[in-house]
C-alpha cells in the first residue's frame, strides 16, 4: 500500500466534499469473472498467487476501514473528532505495516 493512497484516504475521510473522489476506478471496478479469474490462476506461479491473495486481503481490509471511517465521519456530524481520527490513523499504520512487510 503506498503512503499517497493512505493520505487520500485520510484526506477524503476528514472532508465531505473529497469523500466522493476518493474511489477512482482501481477501488471501484469489478472483479473479474469466474472464467477470467480461473484463467489468472491457472496461469500464476505460487508466489504470484500468495502475493495476489495478499494484496486482496489488503486491499479489503484498507475499503473496510473506509467504510468504518465514513460511518464515524457521518456519527461525528461531518468531520472526525480527533480521536476518530487517532483511532483510524493507527488502524491504518497497521495496515501500513502489513503491506510493508516483506512475503
Amino acid at each position: 500500500m503506498k503512503p499517497v493512497v493512505i493520505a487520500a484516504m485520510l484526506a477524503a475521510l476528514s472532508s465531505p466534499a473529497a469523500a466522493g473522489s476518493m474511489i477512482g476506478p482501481s477501488m471501484s471496478s469489478p472483479p473479474p469473472t469466474a472464467p477470467q479469474a480461473q484463467l489468472r490462476t491457472d496461469q500464476m506461479s505460487q508466489a504470484e498467487r500468495e502475493h495476489a491473495k495478499r494484496q486482496a486481503e489488503l486491499r479489503g481490509k484498507l475499503l473496510a476501514l473506509r467504510d468504518e471511517g465514513l460511518k464515524l465521519r457521518e456519527a461525528d456530524g461531518g468531520t472526525l473528532t480527533a480521536e476518530h481520527r487517532a483511532y483510524l490513523q493507527a488502524k491504518l499504520d497497521a495496515l501500513n505495516a502489513q503491506a510493508q512487510a516483506p512475503e
